[in-house]
């Protein structure tokens, strides 16, 4: 049963539209899905988890975040032995007992070229920013928390902290956007010893603590 289904856009310093990611809520109870790319496109992500300790680049793909807690990829298989992608996922807190905020996916633009999406239901625009949406690199950490939490204060005029209301019953999403300035990282094919320079957009599951913020809450 599909409730909620969302898509993020940021407009940048040429007057361009790119699409950043897609919420969907589905299911008789609460489970969230989040889309970085769109099918028959042409476009391509690089899915890389520090607890899978590898690197997938998919030509599609998602990051299911369930009622239960558990959050896992589903991508397209990557190799015989890569058929269910369930078997890898990550327990984390129920969606029904998420209290503060928590971050739980980080997203890396390097690739504008990467952030399209021909069409849209229900499009969200970021607010303009051209010290982030230049065409420089720029980091999305994705958060969860309870409704009735305040959003969190930005802490200068170079990051966005966007909020999107009831995703899941009592949840919000906050997306907190910041310039970064990455270094090529290496990554491997996964079953193999080919490296590569990872030149796409990475994603990833994440689970940082409150020391890593920059936001005050």
């Amino acid at each position: 049963m599909l409730k909620k289904n969302n898509s993020l856009y940021f407009i940048d310093k040429s007057e361009k539209n790119h699409f950043l990611f897609q919420i969907i809520s589905f299911g008789r109870n609460d489970n969230l899905k989040f889309i970085f790319n769109a099918k028959n496109q042409g476009t391509g992500i690089i899915y890389s988890s520090k607890d899978k300790l590898n690197t997938l680049v998919k030509p599609y793909g998602e990051i299911t975040y369930h009622h239960d807690g558990h959050m896992h990829y589903k991508l397209p298989t990557y190799t015989e032995s890569d058929t269910d992608d369930y078997k890898d996922r990550i327990k984390r807190t129920p969606l029904n007992q998420i209290k503060s905020w928590i971050p739980i996916i980080r997203y890396t633009c390097t690739d504008y070229g990467l952030n399209k999406k021909n069409t849209s239901l229900n499009q969200i625009f970021l607010p303009r920013n051209n010290s982030i949406f230049n065409g420089t690199p720029f980091c999305c950490i994705i958060w969860l928390g309870n409704f009735q939490n305040p959003n969190p204060q930005n802490t200068g005029p170079s990051e966005i902290i966007f909020r999107v209301n009831g995703i899941a019953q009592n949840i919000d999403l906050i997306t907190w956007i910041y310039p970064i300035s990455p270094s090529p990282k290496i990554g491997i094919v996964p079953n193999t010893n080919i490296t590569f320079i990872e030149s796409g957009n990475p994603v990833e599951i994440v689970d940082f603590t409150k020391k890593f913020l920059k936001i005050n809450y």
